[in-house]
């Protein structure tokens, strides 16, 4: 997921003009974010049958830890490389 967020801000081609960039990003982090949610619904779920039903635990709650965990992992993602796409089109306007 941290490779995904940082492939989508990779494959941008153009920006307009920077009026239009915030706009961009604020896209990205939209989709970054459904797609997001919906890794970590999937993995959560995964750790919960994992642990219930193959390794027969009944009272362990580690799949809402490591849920917590995904969570801060991928919003800090998002939010870095959201961050530095902003300051490499700062400075670099005319690469992209």
């Amino acid at each position: 997921m941290i490779f995904y967020s940082y492939f989508s801000y990779a494959i941008i081609v153009r920006v307009p003009n920077i009026d239009r960039l915030m706009n961009l990003i604020y896209s990205q982090v939209e989709k970054l974010t459904l797609v997001s949610i919906a890794f970590i619904i999937i993995i959560t779920f995964i750790n919960y049958v994992f642990e219930r039903k193959i390794e027969k635990r009944k009272t362990s709650y580690e799949f809402t830890w490591l849920l917590l965990i995904h969570i801060i992992i991928l919003i800090l993602a998002i939010a870095y490389y959201s961050n530095d796409f902003y300051k490499q089109f700062i400075k670099h306007p005319e690469y992209f």
